[in-house]
């Protein structure tokens, strides 16, 4: 199997350029580009039609190495390193932001049924967040993480029911 997905948009009348959304190959269970995070869980958020999307959302496109293996019909896994972009709090005079040089690890599971259209999703991230502080001359590395449970099923025709705890 292989696709290959690219996804953008032009920013109207006074920003006339185009700005890539995302951009990826996926070749049987790898994929490779600016996709999605594996972290995030974009089927388990309510359709709206709000340009920012519904509250809470947390979904992030990344430029990752993703694999991600179904079996039985049932249950996906997957796991990923990807490339963050970080935005620590700065402090005028007392820290600055450092680039970013160690990848994200992310992994999910997943269980669907009713041909696909519900499921089940536990996501994990660990992120090391580097930032320069002025004070003592030093780059620090504070480790993050994050944990979200998320799940998208039909009640009856035509009632969905959306969720995420993060």
């Amino acid at each position: 199997d292989f696709m290959a997905y690219i996804e953008g948009n032009f920013d109207g009348y006074q920003h006339v350029g185009f700005k890539l959304k995302k951009a990826y190959v996926t070749v049987n269970d790898w994929t490779v580009g600016y996709a999605p995070s594996t972290f995030s869980d974009p089927n388990a958020q309510p359709p709206t039609i709000d340009g920012a999307g519904p509250n809470g959302r947390i979904t992030h496109t990344n430029i990752l190495v993703r694999y991600m293996h179904s079996f039985r019909d049932r249950w996906s896994v997957a796991a990923s390193f990807e490339f963050p972009d970080s935005h620590p709090d700065i402090t005028d005079g007392q820290t600055k932001k450092c680039s970013d040089y160690v990848p994200d690890i992310c992994a999910m599971g997943q269980y669907q049924w009713d041909e696909g259209l519900s499921h089940v999703r536990l996501s994990g991230l660990i992120r090391v967040i580097p930032y320069r502080d002025l004070i003592v001359g030093k780059t620090r590395n504070v480790v993050g993480w994050g944990v979200q449970l998320s799940t998208m099923f039909k009640v009856f025709r035509p009632l969905t029911v959306y969720a995420l705890a993060n």
